[in-house]
């Protein structure tokens, strides 16, 4: 563990260069148990994951794909003391050892050590998520972007040593955590879900797996949601073994699960028509992993339930593109 006296967090000198350290990635789709997987790994002696990271999101969205001005620089900076503050506030997973008031000194002595070194998002992102590290007395560092299993090349070429966890769901489960998500959640929308699209985000993202195992090989690793919730502990010793650190004790089951379902709550499912859906999109990708098969007849009602998500589907994405045209219009 680091001594106080060790603490970076306010460096005016770059610290993550130090360090020979590359990151772990978390990756998959969201309703997976990868915020439960970013916890897990923060057990381990010397790691720290941070819970949802979209950096590289951001970044793309100022267009911010080089060497950073002054002005992306503070608007990523800006990005990134929210994400300290989302996590102080309303996070269950990971917390940032940061207080609320040391964001804006943390933030100012990042700019002073790299502004004039002219980095990138991904240096930036190093050096920031590497004094989070060490402040929680860690020297290795990852982090969790479940979507960024579409970016992996350009993400390789910022981290040639990095090593990817895919967290993969049996499909049904992940459509019907979308679907019955609950309306005080913190990690989406219901209005987000559509079986038709999130059948065909599912393959993709088990197809990334495939492709990426081909490529990268030992650098990627697969673990199943049903195998980390079933025993974390056993979970926990293969994962160690894919980053080639000491397998932790009994883990340590967060205090505030993230679940779309509530607590003594059934958990609903799918029904006939949206698993008909299903399996004509990703049945093969399913069947390969080896997922279970939802199971449920059609029912005249079925045809009204999509009518109804697939109105409130377009009404959201609607009102996604209009906000996104807004703020382009604004940051020019």
């Amino acid at each position: 563990m680091l001594t106080a006296c060790e603490d970076t967090l306010f460096s005016r000198t770059p610290v993550a260069r130090k360090s020979a350290n590359t990151p772990l990635l978390v990756v998959g789709l969201p309703r997976s148990g990868s915020s439960f997987l970013s916890e897990v790994i923060s057990q381990f002696d010397g790691w720290y994951v941070f819970d949802d990271l979209y950096l590289h999101r951001r970044a793309l969205e100022i267009g911010a794909t080089g060497v950073l001005s002054e002005a992306q620089m503070d608007r990523l900076l800006f990005f990134l003391g929210w994400q300290i503050r989302a996590r102080l506030r309303f996070g269950s997973y990971a917390i940032p050892n940061v207080a609320e008031d040391e964001i804006e000194a943390m933030n100012a002595a990042l700019k002073a050590s790299l502004l004039e070194r002219g980095v990138t998002w991904a240096e930036l992102q190093e050096e920031w998520m590497y004094r989070l590290a060490r402040r929680a007395g860690c020297e290795k560092w990852g982090y969790k972007m479940p979507q960024a299993f579409r970016h992996l090349d350009a993400l390789f070429e910022h981290y040639p040593e990095m090593r990817v966890i895919f967290l993969l769901r049996a499909p049904k489960d992940v459509l019907a955590s979308y679907k019955h998500m609950r309306p005080d959640s913190q990690d989406g929308n219901a209005a987000q879900y559509h079986p038709i699209a999130h059948a065909v985000y599912w393959r993709l993202a088990a197809r990334a797996y495939f492709d990426a195992k081909e490529r990268f090989g030992k650098r990627i690793m697969l673990l199943k949601f049903e195998d980390l919730t079933a025993d974390p502990t056993a979970a926990a010793t293969k994962i160690a073994a894919f980053l080639d650190t000491p397998a932790p004790g009994e883990i340590r089951l967060p205090p505030k699960p993230n679940t779309s379902y509530r607590k003594g709550g059934k958990r609903r499912g799918l029904n006939g028509l949206e698993l008909f859906f299903l399996e004509r999109i990703a049945g093969d990708m399913r069947k390969r992993l080896g997922f279970e098969r939802g199971q449920r007849r059609l029912a005249p009602g079925d045809i009204v339930d999509l009518a109804k998500t697939t109105l409130v589907f377009t009404g959201f994405r609607a009102r996604k593109f209009l906000s996104a045209r807004l703020e382009r219009f604004r940051t020019r």
